[in-house]
């Protein structure tokens, strides 16, 4: 019986270090046979992506030596890219969204989202009256982030938050976007 559980538990740790190698690489597919590929620093751990067609950028949401957080931006012309290390601890970004102004916004922390300035390459701590998540989301002019109950409608130019929804009955957001004139929320019921 110890054996076996010596067994799952190894596999689970070598499920989870393979799984953790596949995602140091940023892919980027053209049509076939053109495949770019883009390797980040081993102490990175790429998660979530934006691009942004009209500057030929895209922004990628990472972990940064494990205790801090990172927002890289590729140039996707000639695949070169910048590092930006978000200063503040304990911050694990997963998600990010691009506002109308071009700049980045990324929100799991405590009461407050952080907006990265992509013209002078600057952050911004933004407070916020509940605790945001992980979800991001720039949509109808607004940025939107949600973490237990509460939906907040940030207004991107002011840094303020201009309305909140309380959503009863969602635990945990696995993610949202925004359609027409609806956003759509995936949710986990933790019981």
């Amino acid at each position: 019986m110890e054996i076996e559980k010596s067994v799952i538990y190894v596999s689970m740790f070598l499920a989870l270090f393979i799984s953790s190698l596949t995602m140091v690489s940023l892919r980027e597919v053209k049509a076939m046979p053109d495949i770019t590929y883009i390797d980040f620093p081993n102490h990175t751990i790429p998660l979530g992506i934006e691009y942004s067609s009209n500057l030929s950028l895209a922004y990628v949401a990472m972990m940064y030596n494990l205790l801090h957080s990172a927002i890289a931006e590729v140039d996707t012309i000639n695949m070169t890219y910048e590092i930006f290390v978000i200063p503040v601890y304990d911050l694990h970004i997963s998600e990010l969204a691009i506002d109308g102004d071009k700049n980045i916004w990324v929100g799991p922390m405590a009461n407050a989202t952080v907006k990265f300035y992509r013209e002078n390459r600057t952050f911004k701590i933004i407070e916020l009256p509940y605790y945001s998540g992980p979800i991001t989301l720039y949509f109808k002019d607004f940025i939107w982030t949600i973490h237990g109950y509460y939906l907040m409608k940030i207004n991107y130019t002011t840094n303020t938050v201009e309305d909140s929804y309380y959503i009863p009955g969602f635990k945990y957001i696995g993610d949202m976007i925004g359609y027409k004139d609806c956003i759509y929320m995936s949710s986990i019921n933790m019981v």
